[in-house]
């Protein structure tokens, strides 16, 4: 369910409005506070409005240090690295607690044979929500 100020935010925009697709469709399957790994914009743009967090952030942070948000991308790049090995890729996803992927369809092909991640929905323009089933969750 999208955030309350989304929503309001929304009705006081003239009808139709569609400038960027909104992630209502993922968002429906996430709780706040879970860790998102997303490159496509605009939804790495848009998911923290749902409340959910990201692996790197889309925006620059202040109150990441340098090495901390190098790090961050760093993981991110190898998440979606379709020739990154399935260890390495799996341990980026545990290191900051991913539980869902939202990926393009060119990246969606790299994770099609990951284990412990599975598709979820199709959004629009081809946009695949996959949850993420490994990690250090308990």
């Amino acid at each position: 369910m999208p955030d309350s100020r989304v929503a309001a935010a929304r009705r006081l925009l003239p009808q139709p409005y569609e400038l960027w697709p909104h992630p209502d469709w993922a968002a429906v399957h996430m709780k706040r506070g879970d860790v998102v790994a997303a490159t496509a914009k605009p939804l790495n743009h848009l998911i923290p409005a749902y409340g959910m967090s990201l692996v790197s952030p889309a925006w620059p942070d202040p109150a990441l240090a340098g090495r901390e948000a190098a790090a961050r991308w760093s993981a991110l790049r190898t998440v979606f690295a379709p020739t990154a090995a399935p260890r390495s890729r799996l341990q980026a996803l545990a290191r900051y607690d991913v539980r869902w992927i939202l990926a393009t369809p060119a990246q969606a092909k790299t994770f099609d044979r990951l284990p412990g991640v599975g598709e979820v929905e199709h959004g629009p323009q081809g946009t695949v929500l996959f949850r993420v089933e490994t990690g250090r969750r308990g």
